[in-house]
């Protein structure tokens, strides 16, 4: 795809979803341009979600790793999907909640 072709799509396109490892850092080292590409769709207006399958950190904590390594402020655990946000909004959604 040339940069005129994904203009175009960009407009038809409100929300990003990104993996985390591999694609937005790999270890502790971050994926180079990903920072600058994520802050210019925020600037588009454009919602980003970052996904992990990793359980072993607290979405506060990925998103701690973000603003570190120069990601949009923006991104905060609110953006953030793993699994232990997924399982609490199933049982939320179930109607189990703490008793």
């Amino acid at each position: 795809m040339n940069s005129d072709k994904f203009r175009k799509v960009l407009r038809d396109i409100d929300t990003f979803i990104f993996d985390a490892d591999g694609v937005l850092w790999l270890g502790e080292d971050v994926m180079p341009g990903s920072p600058d590409f994520l802050d210019h769709l925020i600037k588009l207006g454009k919602r980003v979600i970052v996904l992990t399958n990793n359980a072993t950190k607290s979405r506060a904590v990925y998103a701690k790793k973000l603003a570190a390594m120069g990601y949009h402020p923006s991104i905060t655990k609110d953006s953030i999907v793993n699994p232990a946000a997924v399982v609490a909004d199933t049982l939320h959604r179930a109607g189990i909640h703490r008793t």
